[in-house]
Parts: C-alpha cells; structure tokens; sequence
C-alpha cells in the first residue's frame, strides 16, 4: 500500500488512514495478468466477445507498419488470417 513504502509513510500526511494493504495483491494480480498474456491464455473468447472486422485489422495493422510499429503490424495481420480461419470454420460448423 501507500504507506508500505518508507518514502510514502514519510510524505504522507498524518490525517491519512490506511484502511488495507492492498500493493501486494495488486502486484500478484498484474504479474499474473502479465502471465497469461505472455502464455497466450488471456485474453480469449471467452473475454473478448467482440470482433473487429477484416477490414478494420487490414487497416489496423497497416497503420502500423506505417508508423515503424512492425512487430505489431505483423502481429495484427497474423490476427486477421486466424480471425479467418476461424470464421470460416464456423460458417462451416466445424
């Protein structure tokens, strides 16, 4: 929490109440976080009930490639063929 940290206790006004430490839970929540998306585990499906259409990726991931972003454009663009596979998957009931 704020006051966990020595320089926080030292500027923090003494009106100031500490109601919870809550700095170690949400370290372990963003290092988890941070877990699942380098494992690819999250986002998924499940998560994400939105899609971006074809169009948009294409222009998303030109954008970009435009600006020297090219990891992620290649990133975008390997999203977009995956987007549809699986779509023509479920056209298909697969």
């Amino acid at each position: 929490g704020m006051h966990s940290h020595p320089h926080h206790a030292k500027v923090a006004p003494r009106f100031c109440k500490q109601y919870a430490q809550v700095g170690p839970t949400v370290i372990e929540a963003i290092r988890n976080y941070c877990d699942e998306v380098r494992g690819q585990v999250f986002p998924h499906d499940k998560y994400a009930p939105y899609r971006i259409g074809e169009q948009d990726l294409e222009q998303f991931a030109e954008s970009l490639a435009r600006r020297g972003l090219h990891v992620a454009a290649e990133a975008a663009a390997s999203a977009s063929g995956m987007a549809a596979n699986k779509e023509e998957h479920r056209k298909h009931g697969e």
